[in-house]
């Protein structure tokens, strides 16, 4: 064992490097393999949370509604008019990668923090869609399902209704089985139709 960890000091971390004497120390102490095992594996699922709870799973920067180019053609005035409205009620997220519970943790954190963050504003200018777009997201966990349909409830209580975008059949039918979608209706299968619903109805308001 110890002429492998020596053959290995230059490819392990300090962290890594501090996991492995602690299993080893917990090994000598007890002289048990089973419980040198489980403090690795305890290690080991700790450290990976904190790692890649701090990988993003947001694919650039979140944009409004407003930066986005109507997807139909419609006159300078009316242009600029959608674009307000769209610029307060609609907020575009693109996700990347797999979610598990602690990304899914910051995502929806983050989400609250917009939503909260309006509370002075005028309910005509509130935020009152999100779409999460799905064209570079792998999967998602069940822990990740059970935070995102928990903020789902939460936005719906405040009128704000979650879309999904550049979802397959499949993937719609997933995501209904996990109730994070009550009907596919809310599942679009690109960006650019998910927001042209949104503008469809800023049209009718306007």
């Amino acid at each position: 064992v110890a002429e492998n960890l020596w053959g290995s000091r230059k490819y392990l971390s300090f962290r890594e490097w501090t996991q492995i004497l602690v299993i080893l120390a917990v090994f000598i102490i007890t002289g048990e393999l089973l419980q040198a095992v489980l403090v690795g594996g305890l290690l080991t699922g700790v450290d990976f949370i904190l790692r890649y709870s701090k990988v993003s799973v947001v694919a650039g920067r979140p944009m409004r509604g407003g930066e986005l180019p109507p997807c139909e053609r419609c006159g300078e005035v009316l242009e600029k008019s959608l674009s307000h409205i769209a610029n307060s009620w609609l907020l575009v997220i693109r996700l990347k990668g797999f979610i598990f519970f602690a990304s899914a943790q910051s995502l929806t954190s983050y989400v609250r923090e917009q939503i909260a963050a309006e509370q002075d504003v005028p309910e005509y200018r509130r935020l009152k869609f999100v779409i999460f777009d799905c064209q570079m997201l792998d999967a998602m966990d069940a822990s990740a399902s059970k935070a995102l349909k928990k903020l789902i409830v939460e936005a719906a209580e405040l009128n704000i209704r979650v879309l999904w975008s550049h979802v397959t059949p499949e993937m719609g039918e997933e995501m209904k089985s996990r109730t994070i979608v009550e009907s596919l209706s809310d599942c679009f299968v690109d960006l650019e139709r998910a927001v042209q619903h949104v503008h469809g109805i800023v049209l009718k308001y306007r």
